[in-house]
């Protein structure tokens, strides 16, 4: 299985580019709120990596060349979501410490003037302020398990080249729905929910986090395992 994992990164030869580029993006647009690099950046970079090789995989008729070797469905699967959290590991450790750099260089210009207006007019400032590492690594962590939970089961139950379409429409909504929700409930209410997390016994709230992740992991792996031994190929 481990093969497996291996062979979805030389897909990603552009990598370490693609995490310089996005975490640059990502300094630019959020500059006033780095909380939000941290959660961003990895989620579009650990989408990228599951997009591309399941891409690579329906070209090449990946499924067909599985069956030809020594290896299970199950193993097949496993691998995706192992490799999958390779990358989440990757992502987020080279997001810290580039986005380290770049603001230890200050990193800005005139043409981002625009965005730290953005970023001030829906409050993204004031609740970067309210979120510690600690928060903002579990809110990363917590978002892409959940994208990578929603994310296989559909993949291994219907023909990639049917639902495609709907996983770029997924990347999109990922940037799209968090400025969304700040603006529909507002900046005042987000802020006393994080300051109610907060204040919460973080042990307790980190063992429920993580044993509602777990759980949620569980489920999808059994269900990627049951459609894609039950598709025909």
């Amino acid at each position: 299985m481990i093969n497996l994992i291996i062979k979805d990164f030389p897909i990603r030869k552009r990598l370490a580019l693609d995490i310089l580029v996005s975490c640059l993006v990502g300094n630019l647009l959020f500059i006033e709120a780095p909380a939000f690099i941290y959660i961003l950046v990895p989620s579009v970079l650990v989408y990228g990596h599951i997009l591309n090789s399941c891409t690579y995989n329906d070209r090449y008729n990946g499924d067909v060349m599985f069956n030809s070797l020594p290896v299970t469905r199950k193993e097949v699967v496993l691998s995706k979501y192992a490799g999958s959290f390779v990358i989440l590991i990757l992502s987020v450790g080279a997001t810290l410490i580039f986005t380290y750099l770049f603001r230890a260089l200050n990193v800005s210009g005139a043409a981002v003037s625009s965005f730290i207006h953005l970023n001030k007019m829906i409050h993204l400032d004031q609740i970067n302020g309210l979120m510690n590492i600690k928060g903002t690594l579990s809110s990363c962590a917590t978002t892409i398990i959940i994208m990578i939970a929603i994310y296989f089961p559909i993949y291994f139950r219907f023909e990639f080249k049917d639902v495609k379409n709907v996983f770029v429409l997924v990347l999109y909504l990922l940037w799209v729905i968090p400025f969304f929700l700040i603006k529909l409930i507002g900046a005042y209410n987000i802020s006393r929910a994080v300051m109610y997390l907060n204040n919460m016994n973080t042990v307790i709230l980190g063992i429920l986090l993580a044993a509602a992740l777990f759980i949620l992991i569980y489920i999808s792996i059994n269900l990627s395992i049951k459609f894609y031994t039950s598709r025909d190929i």
